[in-house]
């Protein structure tokens, strides 16, 4: 009897790692499928438990399927652990952080941009009052140029430079604020930094979550020069919309994501403000045209329900 269950329990397990590696690949839309793509990675895990189990009760049919179904999820998931960047040193920092409608813990925060010395901060959900302490706060000695749209609840954003913004723009199609800066680096050189907020997909608001990570492709695809993009783009590796801003457009290269380039594996952001820790990967860091990452990793910062994400780069000409 025992056998027959563990049998049944080895197929179930194997048949629920393959839905993860369905919603990886999927086209399909919808809200909740949308979502769910999020846990990809939790449920395919789960075949590997269920392969494990086959074998302990000999389900030969059932340890063939889910030997498959863990090697295609090992594929899935094995680019974000290989390190393709070298040992340089980084010479630009890049910080973003969700202060969680302005919850965040503001000085902490400018602990956190001297410690790590930051060039570029982006951050979301910044309201009136959270401007307020981040512009009367250190932060604003060491990053003087800004460009903000403070908002009340999560519909505000901005973004603080060490170097002169000569350029800034509200990006259009995005309900959140989108922000697209040009920073004038030392020697002349402009790098392009976006700081961006997707809109979350749940609920009822898939569609304009893949018209904004569309309309954010388009974006990325016309610029020419060196571009730095980071945020809550309140998707997943596993999202393909997300994946499709690495993949070349028009004949230009896609983007660099920073946790991949560096092998820095899937590093969970969110939430951070419940009894579990986080489970999905949602804030990052993306490159092209120069920078190129040398290591990325998260921080705690209390009051935010996000850890936040520091991204290093070198090939960005400064001079401290």
């Amino acid at each position: 009897m025992w056998v027959r269950s563990g049998r049944w329990a080895a197929g179930t397990a194997v048949a629920i790692g393959l839905f993860g590696v369905f919603l990886h690949y999927t086209r399909l839309s919808g809200d909740l499928l949308t979502s769910a793509v999020a846990f990809a990675p939790l449920l395919m895990a789960v075949a590997l438990a269920g392969l494990l189990l086959a074998l302990i009760v000999r389900a030969w049919w059932v340890v063939g399927i889910g030997a498959v179904v863990v090697l295609v999820s090992l594929l899935t998931q094995v680019p974000l652990y290989v390190n393709g960047s070298d040992s340089a040193a980084g010479e630009f920092t890049v910080l973003s952080i969700n202060l969680d409608q302005g919850r965040a813990d503001v000085a902490e925060l400018a602990e956190l941009v001297q410690r790590y010395d930051v060039d570029v901060l982006t951050a979301t959900e910044v309201t009136p009052a959270a401007w307020s302490q981040l512009a009367s706060s250190p932060i604003a000695a060491q990053l003087k140029y800004s460009v903000a749209h403070p908002a009340d609840a999560g519909n505000g954003g901005a973004v603080l430079s060490r170097y002169p913004i000569t350029e800034d723009r509200r990006l259009d199609e995005f309900w959140l604020p989108n922000i697209r800066v040009v920073v004038d680096l030392p020697g002349g050189k402009p790098l392009v930094v976006y700081g961006v907020h997707v809109m979350p997909p749940y609920p009822d608001t898939s569609d304009q979550w893949r018209a904004e990570l569309r309309a954010l492709s388009a974006a990325l695809a016309a610029e020419t020069g060196p571009v730095i993009v980071a945020g809550d783009f309140n998707a997943t590796y596993d999202h393909r919309h997300y994946r499709q801003l690495m993949m070349t457009t028009d004949g230009k290269p896609g983007m660099t994501d920073a946790a991949e380039e560096t092998g820095a594996g899937m590093v969970r952001t969110y939430p951070t403000d419940q009894w579990f820790p986080a489970l999905l990967a949602i804030d990052h860091v993306l490159s092209r045209g120069g920078p190129q990452p040398v290591s990325f990793e998260r921080f705690e910062l209390p009051g935010t329900d996000h850890y936040g994400v520091l991204a290093r780069f070198r090939g960005v000409p400064t001079r401290r």
